[in-house]
């Protein structure tokens, strides 16, 4: 091996430590800001901590579009991430991140925030969030994902009408939300996996408050679920 070779593998293997030094060193920025640009809309989290089976994220916040009362549209208080290795490895390089597995989501305790604009139309922030995600014909992204299991837990419901100035806290719970096999027929990039989601989230929770959902609303994935309410 020449000097030039060794070399060149040093200076790669140097700016490769760096960049993962650096994304470690500021994960949480760097997450909060990989996802506010996915949904268009700013999430902030407190901590992201690697374990042994993946990510650790807590206190998360997805904001509301700018034309809302209400803040945030979801608070979060704990996400875990349960992934190989490898493909969180893949999830952070890029190296050989044609699809990417997550063997499971669990969302635990979110508080859902229901701001309604006019009670006729039924028109609200999560319609607007999810015409955000709702799937186009761009160009497709490098990175594919498919998650094993996505699982909501102790979903609290916070709705707001606009007639009225004080937020109704909603006194039931849906205890779990579970997805499976979500892109697993068709690899999903990362704002599909969100719309996807969400559009459950929201279907689940427009059925517990007796909302009718507008027609072409509801996501047209074909998904194995099972809701549990207390």
């Amino acid at each position: 091996m020449s000097k030039w070779t060794l070399f060149f593998l040093l200076f790669i293997c140097t700016i490769f430590c760096t960049f993962t030094s650096y994304i470690y060193t500021y994960r949480t920025d760097f997450l909060s800001h990989a996802l506010s640009r996915e949904l268009r809309v700013q999430v902030k989290m407190k901590s992201v901590d690697f374990s042994e089976q993946g990510l650790k994220v807590k206190g998360v916040r997805i904001h509301n579009p700018t034309d809302c009362a209400l803040k945030s549209a979801l608070e979060v208080d704990k996400v875990t991430i349960k992934m190989d290795w490898f493909e969180l490895f893949k999830a952070i390089t890029g190296i050989r991140s044609q699809k990417i597995v997550i063997k499971q989501v669990k969302i635990e305790k979110p508080e859902m925030h229901i701001e309604f604009f006019s009670k006729e139309t039924q028109d609200n922030n999560w319609t607007r969030i999810l015409a955000i995600l709702a799937p186009s014909k761009e160009q497709p992204a490098s990175r594919q994902f498919e998650i094993k299991k996505l699982t909501f837990s102790e979903v609290k419901l916070a709705v707001k009408y606009d007639i009225f100035p004080k937020t109704i806290q909603h006194s039931s719970i849906i205890a779990k939300i579970e997805l499976t096999n979500i892109g697993s027929e068709q690899s999903a990039t990362p704002k599909e996996l969100f719309y996807t989601a969400f559009t459950k989230l929201v279907e689940v929770a427009n059925k517990e408050l007796g909302v009718q959902p507008k027609e072409g609303r509801n996501s047209t994935t074909k998904l194995n679920h099972k809701v549990e309410t207390k």
